[in-house]
């Protein structure tokens, strides 16, 4: 799902970026440049950029002249990272990009979870972060008959979608919390005002990552030959840094400030093509999980097809 999300999300982005450049587009040229239907060329035209002051005509589409040149290429992504997951937020639209196009909210992976029956929440939550202001609000337990949920004041710093999940990264009793959206209720914005700490604000924006207690400094993998490819087409472990390729294919790499959790569970879906290299105590602790499991009688129960 990510891959094709991320095909629509380059072919809007070199769309934009020939509207930036005057270029007039035909829509039966641009299904055959990016081998799609004319159809969805129309969609992305008329649907996905419907923020956009195009032009129609006998010659094809241009954006208005007084446009031209005005978005940079972190804007182009921007957008079109956006229009391609529309279903996240529903309906798309002039008021939607001017409201939520900020730096205030990130998108780590493609995959949707639905915001609009949440949407109340969300609002609340990204005015919060906007204005600077604190934000009190329910957090439900994880099952509802254990209780309410417990009480929270935080200050918001950024809304960020991961795994297709959305969370909001906070300060609560002064360390980085995560709080999963779908959890939060009864959201109020407080009158009293916050002063964003630039260092957290650093640590927020610079890691795919949404653990900050107890992370890991550096990370070491040596990744085998015959699936480094898919590694090198794009990062799949987070904070992915490729150090070295070997000779032979194989390639060393590096993860900083992430969490075990983050981690472990990649390398036990992609085994036995991946090692880890350092900290020794990542490679003990994956080894013992793998014994433990090994060593489960219901996994080594044969099983019987009937």
């Amino acid at each position: 799902m990510a891959d094709d999300h991320d095909k629509v999300a380059f072919r809007l982005a070199t769309i934009l970026q020939k509207l930036n450049q005057g270029e007039i587009l035909v829509e039966k040229e641009l299904a055959e440049e990016f081998n799609v239907s004319v159809r969805t060329i129309q969609r992305d035209l008329r649907e996905r950029f419907v923020f956009l002051p195009l032009e129609q005509s006998k010659a094809g589409y241009q954006l208005d002249t007084t446009f031209l040149g005005r978005f940079e290429v972190e804007d182009i992504n921007r957008f079109a990272r956006f229009a391609s997951i529309q279903d996240l937020f529903g309906k798309i639209d002039q008021d939607f990009f001017q409201k939520y196009l900020t730096d205030s909210i990130t998108i780590k992976t493609f995959d949707a979870e639905p915001i609009t029956p949440k949407l109340k929440e969300f609002d609340g939550i990204h005015q919060a972060i906007q204005q600077h202001c604190y934000l009190s609000f329910i957090y439900q337990k994880v099952n509802r008959q254990e209780g309410k949920g417990a009480n929270f004041i935080v200050a918001p710093y950024k809304l960020v979608n991961k795994n297709g999940v959305w969370y909001l990264i906070a300060v609560h009793d002064e360390k980085i919390k995560v709080f999963s959206v779908a959890r939060i209720r009864k959201v109020q914005i407080e009158q009293s005002q916050f002063k964003p700490n630039k260092a957290i604000s650093k640590r927020i924006n610079s890691t795919d990552s949404i653990y900050f207690e107890g992370t890991l400094d550096e990370v070491m993998l040596k990744i085998h030959a015959n699936v480094a490819v898919y590694f090198k087409r794009r990062s799949l472990l987070p904070n992915q840094e490729i150090v070295k390729e070997l000779l032979d294919g194989t390639l060393i790499v590096m993860c900083r400030n992430v969490h075990e959790q983050e981690i472990l569970p990649l390398v036990r879906y992609w085994l036995p093509n991946i090692e880890i290299i350092a900290p020794d105590g990542l490679k003990k602790q994956l080894t013992q999980q793998l014994e433990q499991y090994l060593s489960n009688p219901i996994c080594n129960d044969p099983i019987t097809i009937q």
